[in-house]
């Protein structure tokens, strides 16, 4: 599976350029500081999932905190860490 999206700086919906989720989707992302972006992505108006998105302040590490449901109704909580390499 393969989505791209870009979102605006100040905040809003985002935009699916390749990909994206089924119908009745919609996701918004705010920057809350330099280092930091919250999601949220509803289905038919209800909230599903959050993310919680922090580069650290060198650049090297992203750690993403993401809450919500999948597909199949079942509860997701996880935390990603992505180094450069």
């Amino acid at each position: 599976m393969a989505v791209k999206y870009t979102f605006p700086k100040k905040g809003g919906p985002v935009a699916y350029t390749e990909g994206g989720p089924p119908s009745g989707t919609s996701a918004t992302v705010k920057k809350t500081d330099d280092y930091t972006l919250d999601g949220t992505t509803m289905q038919d108006g209800k909230v599903i999932a959050t993310a919680n998105t922090v580069a650290s302040k060198d650049g090297k590490t992203v750690t993403i905190t993401r809450k919500g449901k999948d597909a199949q109704g079942n509860p997701v909580d996880r935390v990603e860490v992505y180094e450069r390499q």
